[in-house]
C-alpha cells in the first residue's frame, strides 16, 4: 500500500482542501486571465512596479480560488 501524497493528505474531511471534480470552464477562464496579465506585464510602457504586479497576478491567477489561503 502506498502512502498518500502531500496533496492527498490536505484533502478530505476536516482538512484544508476539499476534493472537487475538474471544471474545464473554470480552467479556461484562469488560462485566459493569466495570458492577458502576462501580455500586460510585457508592455514596457507600464512602470516596472506595475509590470511586476501584473506578472505576480498572472501567477496568482493560476491558483484556483477555492484553495485555502494561508492564515
Amino acid at each position: 500500500m502506498t502512502s498518500p501524497s502531500p496533496l492527498e493528505r490536505l484533502a478530505g474531511p476536516g482538512n484544508v482542501l476539499a476534493k472537487e471534480p475538474p471544471d474545464a470552464k473554470e480552467f479556461a477562464g484562469l488560462v485566459r486571465s493569466a495570458l492577458a496579465r502576462l501580455k500586460d506585464a510585457e508592455n514596457e510602457a507600464n512602470s516596472l512596479d506595475s509590470r511586476f504586479d501584473l506578472a505576480y497576478l498572472r501567477l496568482d491567477s493560476r491558483r484556483p480560488k477555492h484553495f485555502a489561503q494561508p492564515p
